[in-house]
């Protein structure tokens, strides 16, 4: 059953949420380059990443819809989201993935399926410019119109290393500026060449928004073997700190990050809650 904005939020209140870690860059140690095309070739496989994450404790997971993707392969991703989510008592959230490019048709296609197929949330990730954000942002609201309903949104934003600025040249101030028109329930940043660099980016940025943050970086850069550079351990001390930020309202984890990652992100938030 679809989480309603209000239950999102009075959950929010209770303390950070607990996003899931990377789906592509787990997913591509089976599928090669198209993890998206495993929602209909290899289900099992994307429902069992799902369970892992739930089983550790995540209470939002992610579509595996970060790429442009045939309507089958959208349908298919947002039914074994959801399925994984009502197997594990229906209490986690499904963030419906949309991809950081795209025209309006492509957009409203994308968005429209995920919403046919029950989430509850929109998720705007690895935002690369301003202008497409706005362009999706308003192909949602008249998909939501269509369908009679208000999904909230969250918009997360990527960065160029130490710059703290989008790939297309706007800074985070701006991004910011841009999102607080937009009324979401969580902006913030994910991906980046680090978790330190990227949580300064975030610091900087939660000076210019009012609404929740957002935090879920990369366990660092692959290598040629496609291993990432930051361990459990450091990662986590990065996390610990995020926490202390005013505002934080949902950390994860986003490429190179696996299962292990989101149980130890589990503890950490259970263990500032105690403190707390």
């Amino acid at each position: 059953m679809r989480k309603t904005e209000s239950e999102i939020k009075k959950r929010i209140q209770k303390g950070v949420l607990l996003l899931d870690g990377a789906l592509g860059s787990e997913l591509k140690h089976i599928g090669g380059l198209n993890p998206e095309r495993l929602s209909i070739t290899n289900p099992d496989v994307v429902k069992n990443l799902h369970d892992k994450y739930l089983e550790y404790g995540a209470d939002i997971i992610r579509t595996n819809t970060f790429n442009q993707c045939t309507q089958k392969e959208i349908e298919s991703a947002v039914r074994i989201a959801c399925e994984s989510v009502e197997k594990h008592g229906d209490t986690a959230i499904v963030a419906g993935v949309v991809p950081p490019i795209g025209d309006m048709a492509t957009y409203a296609e994308h968005i429209r399926l995920l919403i046919e197929g029950g989430v509850d949330i929109l998720l705007f990730e690895t935002i690369m410019n301003c202008e497409n954000m706005r362009i999706a942002y308003n192909v949602a609201c008249e998909q939501e119109i269509e369908f009679g309903l208000k999904l909230p949104k969250i918009f997360s934003a990527t960065v160029i290393g130490e710059t703290g600025k989008l790939i297309s040249g706007e800074s985070l101030e701006e991004f910011a500026n841009e999102v607080s028109l937009l009324n979401p329930l969580a902006a913030g940043v994910n991906c980046g060449d680090s978790p330190e660099q990227l949580l300064k980016h975030l610091k900087a940025m939660s000076k210019h928004i009012e609404c929740g943050l957002v935090f879920y970086p990369s366990a660092g850069l692959p290598d040629y073997n496609g291993n990432y550079s930051v361990g459990v351990g450091k990662f986590s001390a990065v996390m610990r700190e995020a926490l202390k930020i005013e505002g934080l309202t949902i950390i994860g984890g986003c490429c190179g990050t696996t299962p292990k990652y989101i149980e130890a992100l589990r503890n950490i938030i259970d263990d500032y809650r105690t403190v707390m």
